[in-house]
């Protein structure tokens, strides 16, 4: 049920992206056809370093990429559960080592190891009943338990 209201809001999203990014594509081809020569003499963009550069114009290229070939909405939602079925394959797989893992934990906990717990419940790679009774009693003192508590 929690994956079908995550489902839906992600599709949710998608639709409003894909809209957003049909409308976008249309203003800026509507401009460039008016105006091509405006469209080309663009200032040069100011960056960082080298690796701001390159990061920005791999993101402009992928953007560009994702315009020449929007998704439809049923097609976003085939994509969605398709990584939604191989991301649980995966954590499946992930599974007995993890639990290797959260078995072997000693308190005092750290930060990493709180955030690590609340994600492998969150992923249901662990139980609560996995965890040594020392590291439980720490985790149930922490807002990330009652976090757990309220969306399970």
């Amino acid at each position: 049920m929690e994956n079908n209201k995550l489902i839906k809001r992600e599709t949710d999203l998608l639709k409003r992206v894909s809209n957003a990014m049909s409308l976008t594509q249309k203003l800026l081809s509507d401009k460039t056809q008016k105006n091509p020569e405006e469209h080309n003499s663009l200032p040069p963009r100011m960056y960082l370093n080298d690796f701001h550069k390159e990061s920005s114009e791999k993101s402009q290229r992928e953007v560009n990429e994702m315009m020449k070939n929007p998704l439809t909405v049923e097609q976003m939602k085939e994509q969605i559960a398709r990584l939604s079925e191989g991301a649980e394959e995966e954590f499946l797989k992930q599974a007995p080592e993890i639990q290797k893992i959260a078995a072997s934990m000693k308190t005092p906990l750290r930060i990493r190891e709180i955030a690590s717990i609340y994600r492998w419940l969150g992923r249901k790679q662990i139980t609560l009943d996995m965890l040594p009774l020392d590291v439980l009693e720490e985790f149930k003192q922490r807002r990330q338990y009652q976090t757990h508590l309220r969306k399970h």
